[in-house]
């Protein structure tokens, strides 16, 4: 069996990604049993804070799409299934095109406020 010769490049990717895989793997949690590490003080976080209950938020996109030109092409159909999304966790996102000649831009702002 022909087995093909591995660059060092690749050689090296592999190692880094088997040791960084066995670094997660054997983490030890902290000794209080706490995953996310110990508490930290209400009074250090008010200093820490932003303070203010306002948020500002912008999304500047700016694309263009011009002397395009499509000639004698075919556009596919697009389709999300019943099941498409089953099992996703987070925000998942679809964005679908069946044209030609297309900019799609597409941003998502997502703002966690926790409070007690």
């Amino acid at each position: 069996m022909f087995t093909p010769p591995v660059s060092r490049l690749q050689a090296t990717l592999l190692a880094l990604g088997i040791a960084s895989f066995a670094g997660i793997a054997c983490a030890t949690p902290p000794p209080d049993g706490n995953e996310l590490g110990p508490a930290v003080a209400s009074s250090t976080l008010g200093s820490m804070s932003g303070g203010t209950d306002t948020t500002t938020n912008g999304i500047s996109t700016d694309g263009s799409v011009s002397d395009a030109q499509a000639s004698h092409v075919n556009t596919g159909m697009n389709a999300i299934e019943a099941n498409s999304f089953q099992g996703a966790a987070g925000l998942p996102t679809v964005i679908q095109n069946s044209g030609n000649n297309v900019l799609i831009q597409n941003a998502t702002i997502i703002n966690v406020r926790l409070v007690q």
